[in-house]
């Protein structure tokens, strides 16, 4: 008799998780489709900023002094007309010169950092320092002075371009577009440029230097902005 009652207790309790089970609404989720949207802009940098390294040295056996190279380079600047505030002093130090162990002196060196607006600045530039000989110049970054709202319209185009992608894709299928369930930045959205010279074709934000019968010409390849942004949109 006590088998018989176990028996349809268990029963019923089985009988009723199935009862639970089943009645809990099955979720149907919403139609979607996920697009990706790329846009890119290409600009010429009007940020150019040249290392100019200043060494007291001897040049045919008379003394070649770092104020003597600084005040050549400052008419060299006003020259070309460019503001001697665009010039400031990165570093200045001193470094004990030794051979075989022993001291044999020091050298005392000057690092002055010079903006410029484009390649024909830096052209004129670097070919009078190299005829003053002040040979120890280096491009150490290119920008551009409107670069934030640059990428801001690289964005808006990335998210525009990826909507016109969704819209004609689900017209294609007679459906209306709803709105977006996910949005995500999918790149570093960094731009990249490069440098290149007429007499040193192969310098990225390198050392400039010419030969004496070349006249200096630099070619930049224009800073490219690029984003892209996933997004998901529900279908109507």
């Amino acid at each position: 008799m006590k088998h018989i009652v176990l028996t349809l207790a268990m029963l019923f309790s089985m009988v009723g998780k199935s009862q639970t089970i089943t009645s809990q609404p099955t979720v149907i989720e919403k139609p979607f489709i996920e697009v990706t949207g790329i846009a890119t802009k290409e600009i010429m940098p009007n940020k150019i900023y040249l290392s100019i390294t200043l060494k007291n040295k001897i040049i045919d056996k008379q003394q070649y002094n770092i104020q003597l190279q600084e005040e050549k380079l400052k008419k060299v600047l006003a020259k070309n007309n460019i503001d001697i505030g665009q010039l400031t002093l990165s570093d200045a130090s001193s470094e004990i010169i030794t051979r075989k162990s022993k001291e044999i002196g020091f050298e005392v060196k000057e690092v002055f950092t010079l903006l410029l607006a484009n390649a024909t600045q830096l052209s004129a530039i670097t070919k009078e320092l190299q005829d003053l000989n002040i040979k120890e110049t280096s491009i150490i970054a290119l920008e551009h002075s409107n670069i934030d709202s640059l990428k801001k319209e690289v964005r808006i185009a990335a998210i525009k371009a990826a909507k016109s992608k969704a819209q004609y894709l689900v017209q294609a299928i007679g459906e209306e577009l709803d709105k977006p369930i996910e949005i995500k930045e999918t790149t570093d959205g960094e731009y990249r440029s490069n440098i290149t010279s007429v007499s040193n074709s192969n310098s990225f934000l390198g050392n400039v230097s010419y030969a004496q019968d070349i006249k200096p010409q630099m070619n930049f390849e224009k800073i490219k902005i690029s984003f892209s942004y996933y997004i998901k949109y529900g279908i109507k």
